[in-house]
């Protein structure tokens, strides 16, 4: 019984190194030819498997893209922590989130792009561990905005979730803009990106304040 167990354990390992062996591929698939570019065959090729045994891991390419945007989503509530984790009030605490976003865009294109790519496609649904990453990240935002209400900070009928939800909406949206209009935006207000996003940080708090 137990060499049975024991023999069980090490396919179970071995399955797991597996796995995260095709998701490591497919990861590099992804950053030389973009989430887009990626195929089952060019996963195998890259694994150097064949595509058949891929299939024993996961059913299509979707559940590999679900499976690495849980881990960007991980990754970024872990930059998130990070940036916020040497400050104590809430409102400096949601400043260093907001250009932890930037930062994370910036440094992790790819995980960037992962993150939000089922917010932008309504035929990719979202549950499991993927939605509870999501989850994960509007819950901690919650619990800074709910700590600046208590503070005083923030207007008591300010509904915590929903403004964590605005937040993130807009956010995502003055990116985009700066992604795609910075030398518009450089030239027209004569001043550079970062000017343009501090300035946000500072209408979107406000507007919670009391």
């Amino acid at each position: 019984m137990e060499r049975k167990s024991t023999t069980k354990a090490r396919r179970e390992r071995e399955k797991l190194i597996r796995k995260r062996h095709i998701l490591d591929c497919a990861e590099a698939v992804m950053e030389r030819e973009g989430i887009f570019g990626l195929s089952m065959d060019a996963v195998a090729k890259e694994a150097e498997l064949a595509k058949g045994t891929l299939y024993l891991y996961f059913k299509n390419k979707e559940e590999i893209i679900a499976q690495l945007s849980t881990k960007a989503r991980q990754f970024l509530l872990k930059a998130f922590h990070e940036a916020t984790a040497s400050q104590n009030d809430p409102l400096q605490k949601l400043e260093a989130l907001l250009w932890s976003v930037i930062r994370f865009k910036q440094q992790h294109p790819l995980y960037n792009e992962l993150v939000s790519l089922f917010e932008g496609h309504r035929n990719h649904p979202e549950d499991g561990e993927l939605l509870q990453s999501s989850m994960n990240i509007t819950a901690f935002v919650v619990s800074i905005v709910d700590q600046a209400k208590n503070q005083g900070h923030f207007r008591p009928d300010l509904n915590a979730t929903e403004f964590s939800y605005i937040l993130w909406g807009a956010t995502i949206g003055i990116l985009q803009l700066i992604e795609s209009r910075q030398q518009v935006i450089t030239d027209h207000l004569q001043q550079d990106t970062e000017h343009l996003f501090a300035h946000y940080i500072q209408l979107i708090l406000r507007g919670a304040q009391k």
